[in-house]
């Protein structure tokens, strides 16, 4: 739907680099410190695990853990992260994804 343009509010995890938007569309990125990302999420799947709470992501994400924060940092696909680079640029480009997130119609920083 996000593609075709049918919509008049849509979010997407989807990089930008894979999507095709319309001409003039209005777009808007929140960027948060890589450091305050990555580590909720692991708590976060720490916690599913220890608490055996079935989620989706468990399924893929759940072996990333290991036994300590550094096995997650090590098998952790770099897509996640260093996600909000990758959303910007396929090759993990500074330059390129400050480029593209200046080229948005809006951007910001939660932190």
């Amino acid at each position: 739907m996000i593609e075709k343009g049918d919509y008049f509010y849509a979010f997407s995890h989807i990089p930008a680099h894979e999507l095709k938007l319309p001409d003039n569309t209005f777009t808007i990125t929140c960027l948060r410190d890589p450091e305050t990302r990555v580590l909720p999420h692991y708590k976060m799947l720490v916690e599913y695990k220890m608490n055996n709470t079935f989620h989706p992501c468990m399924k893929i994400e759940g072996k990333w853990l290991g036994k300590s924060f550094g096995d997650f940092l090590s098998r952790i696909p770099r897509e996640h992260l260093l996600n909000q680079l990758y959303m910007f640029s396929r090759t993990f480009d500074r330059n390129e994804a400050f480029d593209k997130i200046t080229n948005c119609s809006h951007y910001f920083f939660t932190n």
